[in-house]
């Protein structure tokens, strides 16, 4: 059985918001190296394009260079202001 339009974009939304109450309890830091071939920005919602991707993820007060490399070819982007989230809605 399929969820409905509604149901579907309803645990999008609460996805969105406890990922976000997440990432504030998390001291980990992110670099991106790669080649944006689109990006676009509609509705205050930046969507990136990436291709030859590397990604380094920092956990703690590591240095970054010391963090393992994560590589693949292809990889997309969505980035929102998490101000314009509302978790009640």
């Amino acid at each position: 059985e399929k969820l409905t339009e509604s149901m579907a974009h309803t645990v999008l939304k609460q996805f969105d918001a406890s990922f976000l109450d997440a990432l504030k309890h998390v001291g980990t830091r992110a670099t991106i190296k790669a080649t944006a071939t689109t990006y676009r920005y509609f509705d205050n919602v930046w969507q990136f394009t990436l291709e030859n991707v590397a990604l380094r993820l920092n956990h703690g007060n590591s240095a970054m260079g010391a963090a393992p490399e994560i590589k693949c070819d292809k990889a997309k982007v969505v980035c929102v202001d998490c101000r314009l989230l509302d978790p009640a809605e």
